[in-house]
């Protein structure tokens, strides 16, 4: 529906369910092996019941299990990556079982409102 008014899909936010393993680590920015984000709160509409990894710098030979465990024992119960649409890492994120959560649109809308 939005790709036929004009838009073009410019990013995915697939999420992941984690169990946490360790105490957590402090709010803010953090790293782990080939990724670095934002750890924190989600907003209250939204609240997975506990911090969220934001993932938003992520290489693109990342070992999806070494971040899961990484986010798991910062803490997250949640973690996201943005991902650009036909990315290689999306089948990879599929195997593991991450799902979409969000999709962010770019473009003109295109209406045909009557007078």
């Amino acid at each position: 529906m939005l790709v036929g008014s004009g838009l073009r899909l410019a990013e995915q936010w697939w999420v992941k369910p984690l169990e946490t393993t360790g105490p957590g680590a402090a709010p803010g920015r953090t790293s782990g092996t080939s990724f670095s984000g934002i750890l924190g709160p989600a907003p209250p509409v939204y609240d997975p019941g506990g911090p969220v990894l934001l993932a938003d710098r992520v290489t693109d030979d990342v070992d999806l299990t070494v971040m899961e465990r990484e986010a798991a024992a910062m803490g997250a119960v949640l973690a996201v990556v943005p991902t650009k649409p036909a990315a290689e890492r999306e089948q990879q994120l599929h195997q593991r079982s991450w799902t979409v959560a969000s999709q962010w649109y770019v473009g003109r809308l295109e209406t045909s409102l009557s007078r």
